[in-house]
């Protein structure tokens, strides 16, 4: 598996920041910023292996959306799956954190508040965040052929495109819908 190195990589960044009382908080919120990242280079990646152009995917960027719409997002541009939405996917994948909506809830208590949040909170949330990018990479590997942590790959093959109506649809309505 080609992603270990990347998981690795922000493992050893985590424990790094984990190191200092001062930044312990912030290898939580780097972790769920990585995470963030992984899921929305998987739905442009989805989105883009779709057919749709470029200017679709600018102009549907999902910039400032939170975790949960993220997911949403990468049900619509996941048919790979088939009828499945991520949370069936989550679940049937045994995975080693159950609630996969609810790992950003130490982030958002970071965020939003001046302190209050224990060490072992943290130390928590930093394994459960690494175990969610950890098996979010196999999924999306084993059904995309692709973990949203590598940089997006500049070109599709003609041969790989799913083309797939809904998303032409949303495509369309997207761009006439707003003005």
């Amino acid at each position: 598996m080609k992603h270990r190195s990347q998981i690795l990589l922000l493992k050893q960044s985590a424990q790094k920041l984990q190191e200092a009382p001062e930044f312990r908080g912030i290898a939580v919120i780097t972790l769920a910023m990585a995470l963030e990242k992984q899921v929305k280079n998987v739905v442009i990646f989805n989105y883009r292996k779709s057919g749709l152009s470029a200017s679709f995917v600018r102009m549907h960027l999902i910039d400032g959306v939170a975790f949960s719409g993220l997911l949403s997002e990468l049900d619509w541009a996941c048919r790979f799956i088939g009828d499945k939405r991520i949370k069936q996917v989550w679940k049937e994948s045994k995975p080693p954190v159950k609630d996969l909506f609810g790992v950003m809830k130490t982030r958002n208590r970071l965020i939003h508040s001046n302190g209050g949040v224990s060490a072992e909170v943290i130390n928590t949330s930093v394994l459960e965040l690494l175990a969610v990018i950890e098996k979010l990479a196999e999924i999306f590997e084993e059904n995309f052929g692709y973990t949203g942590l590598d940089p997006l790959p500049t070109n599709i093959k003609a041969h790989e495109l799913n083309v797939n109506t809904k998303l032409f649809h949303k495509s369309v309505s997207a761009r006439f819908g707003k003005k």
